[in-house]
């Protein structure tokens, strides 16, 4: 991997994770908010969509890059 591959994939794992860091900062200020975790619903809470779609998304697209550059 070149130097340069190296510094486009820090920057965009930094966004990530930064995106990650923000939206579960959301997420549990959403639950401590209503007091209760019993009224959790994905449609109540803000930034829900997250759990339905970016991050399976994140998740899906770490593991097809790991067996992109596995070496066999």
């Amino acid at each position: 991997m070149s130097a340069k591959h190296k510094k486009l994939l820090f920057f965009i794992g930094t966004i990530v994770i930064l995106l990650v860091a923000y939206f579960a900062w959301k997420f549990l200020a959403a639950i401590l908010a209503q007091g209760t975790i019993e009224n959790y619903t994905r449609s109540t809470v803000p930034y829900g969509f997250v759990l339905m779609w970016f991050f399976p998304i994140v998740a899906t697209s770490t593991l097809f890059l790991g067996l992109a550059r596995a070496k066999k």
